[in-house]
């Protein structure tokens, strides 16, 4: 399905299948749409997989790690590369946490314990004594969802297409109807 098309069914839901007047409305709808339904939870990794980035050498040099380039929407994991015999457990854990991980020593890091949280666009880690994963040395990888945008979409880009395969076409068609249900209640008001 193309980009166009897309767009022409949120107009059509609300009587502009043309796009005479809600070109650019439906535009921000649709992508509103994929951001409420990732923020909800409503999709699969195999549902926008066109948004799905890994960065592959997370190092934390000094005990942190800059990702306002990568424009993160939303961090999904992080690892140890395949093959890295390191015995390293990854938490990221919420800043709330971190209260109660500095004043209980039962919750502090072991050497074997890497965790991170977010400051930010900042990454902070920390380990425990003589630490498995040395910080600015040893690499990990974090999977993420990239900021939802339609950058470098044309009217023409076909969202399932192989080559640039972006969108499923059930998810595709549920954040259609989310747009066009919201771009309907906004022409309401």
């Amino acid at each position: 399905m193309t980009y166009l098309r897309v767009l022409q069914e949120i107009g059509s839901m609300v009587g502009d299948p043309t796009l005479i007047k809600v070109k650019d409305l439906a535009r921000i709808a649709f992508i509103n749409a994929i951001a409420t339904l990732v923020r909800e939870g409503k999709y699969s990794e195999d549902d926008i997989p066109g948004f799905i980035k890994a960065k592959t050498d997370v190092k934390f040099t000094a005990g942190s790690e800059d990702i306002n380039a990568l424009r993160v929407f939303k961090i999904l994991d992080f690892y140890m590369p395949p093959g890295t015999d390191a015995d390293v457990i990854i938490t990221y854990q919420e800043t709330p946490l971190l209260n109660k991980i500095s004043a209980l020593e039962t919750l502090q890091p072991s050497m074997y314990d890497l965790f991170i949280y977010k400051e930010g666009n900042t990454l902070k880690a920390y380990t425990g004594a003589t630490p498995v994963f040395i910080l600015g040395t040893t690499s990990c990888t974090m999977k993420y969802i990239k900021d939802i945008d339609d950058e470098g979409w044309l009217d023409s880009t076909d969202l399932q297409a192989a080559a640039a395969f972006v969108l499923t076409t059930a998810f595709t068609r549920t954040a259609i109807q989310l747009a066009g249900a919201s771009l309907s209640s906004e022409a309401k008001k």
